[in-house]
């Protein structure tokens, strides 16, 4: 079978009715497949499904559609999809989703964000990542005694390197990816250890919401 090229991006995400758009994400930005996850067998087994009947006639990669994407084989269409970043889109008119079916889109798109976040965002949510890196400000970095070492150092590591940031504040897409925010990464040791650090982190996390939600931030410094 012969594959067909990589879609250009970047392109915003919507997801409601309809069949195909783009993740918002450049290549080189994209986090390797996970192998044998519980995102691909969830897909599998709920959304391609939905694929396979509403999308087919249409998108099939052997038929000659410039955006081939339903595979005979569902593990196939799953890589095709998500190496792509083929998604949803809000507007297309030739399938209508229920409710049902856009649920458990949804409940796949929140457990592949889930399983990526470790190593990079979910490409959708790159925009809210890179506007966080901007709401972070020193001096609440410093009132709440969130630095180790060398002030200055830490916040720069923590505002202009992505996988630093991830390490401490992880992507929630759990109201739907079209409304992704930031929240306390879990899986930082800080959150398993009640004392100051844990604290220091959720006033610091406190006071970044506040300025996000008050528009009071600063351009994104994130480097990569």
């Amino acid at each position: 079978m012969t594959r067909r090229p990589r879609l250009p991006t970047p392109i915003a995400l919507v997801v409601l009715t309809g069949c195909i758009l783009y993740f918002d994400a450049r290549e080189d930005e994209r986090p390797p497949l996970p192998e044998g996850d519980s995102a691909r067998l969830l897909f599998e087994r709920d959304v391609y499904p939905i694929l396979a009947e509403k999308c087919v006639s249409c998108h099939a990669i052997a038929s000659p559609s410039a955006i081939g994407f339903v595979d005979a084989d569902p593990a196939e269409t799953y890589t095709v999809i998500v190496e792509s970043g083929i998604a949803i889109d809000q507007g297309h008119a030739a399938a209508a989703y229920t409710a049902d079916e856009h649920a458990r889109i949804i409940d796949w798109l929140s457990q592949e964000a889930e399983e990526r976040q470790a190593t990079a965002p979910a490409p959708f949510a790159d925009q809210e990542v890179r506007e966080w890196s901007g709401c972070m400000s020193y001096d609440d970095f410093v009132d709440t005694d969130m630095p180790a070492g060398d002030a200055a150092m830490s916040f720069r590591a923590l505002t202009e390197d992505r996988a630093v940031l991830l390490a401490f504040f992880a992507v929630d897409v759990s109201t739907g990816v079209g409304s992704p925010r930031m929240v306390i990464n879990t899986r930082h040791p800080w959150v398993t250890q009640q004392g100051p650090p844990l604290t220091a982190l959720q006033r610091f996390y406190e006071l970044t919401r506040m300025r996000q939600t008050d528009h009071r931030c600063d351009p994104p410094r994130l480097k990569n």
